[in-house]
């Protein structure tokens, strides 16, 4: 998790704020271990490993969705 941590350090945000988008089982476990939020791109296929995301995404049109619900949800 140490460029997703790096990141959010040079943002000045700390891990838990963050959203690891990934499509593979690495990006989740290291949006995990990092401690933030994940969600798995999932191009319509199914994922023995989907359950390990915080959210599933079929394709980056859900992603922006999910985006403004969580800006919404922060207020």
């Amino acid at each position: 998790p140490d460029g997703l941590l790096h990141l959010a350090g040079s943002f000045g945000v700390a891990a838990e704020e963050v959203l690891m988008v990934g499509d593979y089982v690495y990006d989740i476990r290291c949006g995990r271990a990092a401690g933030s939020w994940t969600a798995l791109l999932t191009h319509g296929r199914d994922w023995p490993f989907a359950g390990e995301a915080d959210f599933l995404l079929p394709d980056l049109h859900a992603g922006l969705a999910l985006l403004e619900s969580l800006l919404d949800f922060a207020g």
